[in-house]
């Protein structure tokens, strides 16, 4: 089985991917910036990681060891009218959807092509050739 660290673990879809696949027997390391909120989580590993901190993330990737499979569910979002958004907060959302998701990307890479580990991309990206490199 392979093992599976998942960003953003403490609610939603990543609390139900974590649940799901360590029902089905992978060695599933959940990770949130509050790691009390997964204390209930049947998984192997429960680490701190804020995605928008270059130090947490490496942190986690050495604590979680041998890692297969990236799951980069970390993210929020707002809803409001465009023109009421600060920019400061589209900035502190693309600090965390995107710069943070590329960060742990960056982090885990490395070992997995070590490994021969395919890397795979969802989004309309995933569509050009550079994904599926």
């Amino acid at each position: 089985m392979s093992s599976v660290l998942i960003t953003g673990a403490s609610k939603g879809i990543g609390r139900a991917i974590a649940i799901e696949l360590s029902g089905r027997g992978h060695r599933v390391i959940a990770t949130a910036r509050r790691p009390e909120t997964l204390a209930d989580l049947p998984v192997d590993q429960r680490l701190r990681l804020d995605v928008t901190d270059q130090e947490s993330v490496d942190q986690a990737i050495q604590d979680a060891d041998d890692i297969d499979v990236l799951i980069s569910n970390a993210g929020e979002t707002v809803r409001a009218p465009l023109e009421s958004v600060p920019l400061s907060e589209v900035e502190r959302l693309f600090q965390l959807n995107t710069l943070g998701a590329l960060r742990v990307t960056q982090g885990v890479l490395p070992a997995m092509r070590r490994k021969g580990r395919d890397t795979s991309c969802s989004s309309p990206a995933s569509r050009d050739d550079w994904c599926s490199r």
